[in-house]
């Protein structure tokens, strides 16, 4: 194990307390015989589980000065819980046609919420709430092209902020029909 100085703020010690807790999960053993994912089976359960981390994952970088990587991480997490909607639309046994199945794909939030079914309903709450008109703005100018840009601490916390909100929050509202 290499050697660590702390550093006067600490933020050393708590990036390798992250990198340590991520080889854990990672190297977690899955029991003989238990059911693996394949890494490309996206389930609505699983959507609705990488909604959490992520959102979780977007706020420990706000706190720890990671401004840019907090943006991408909390609207990536709206990617993530508009596809879980999608994936209740999608019927057991019935084969989607492959148009809608390449757009699922995507990773503009737009297209998400028409996939999801979802634009008629947000009309009407954009309508009736104007807290949630204006956190659905904010989240809005996320775009997934972000991972390649920088943003700041108003930016990062603006965009979790109106993701997160009580008062007309973006997932909460999404939570509705996920």
């Amino acid at each position: 194990m290499p050697s660590v100085r702390l550093v006067r703020n600490g933020n050393l010690l708590f990036v390798l307390i992250l990198q340590c807790l991520h080889l854990c999960v990672t190297f977690i053993v899955v029991p003989i015989g238990a059911r693996q994912r394949k890494s490309s089976e996206m389930t609505r359960r699983h959507l609705q589980e990488l909604t959490r981390i992520r959102l979780r994952e977007a706020k420990i970088l706000l706190n720890s000065k990671n401004y840019s990587g907090a943006y991408y991480l909390a609207g990536y997490s709206i990617e993530c819980a508009l596809k879980a909607c999608i994936a209740r639309t999608i019927r057991r046994g019935e084969i989607p046609d492959k148009n809608f199945i390449i757009d699922c794909y995507h990773h503009d939030l737009r297209l998400l919420v028409k996939l999801a079914n979802l634009e008629k309903k947000r009309n009407e709450r954009e309508k009736i709430d104007d807290d949630f008109a204006s956190n659905w703005a904010v989240t809005m100018l996320w775009k997934p092209i972000s991972r390649y840009t920088t943003s700041n601490k108003i930016q990062a916390t603006e965009l979790i902020k109106s993701i997160v909100s009580r008062k007309g929050g973006v997932l909460p509202w999404i939570r509705l029909y996920w």
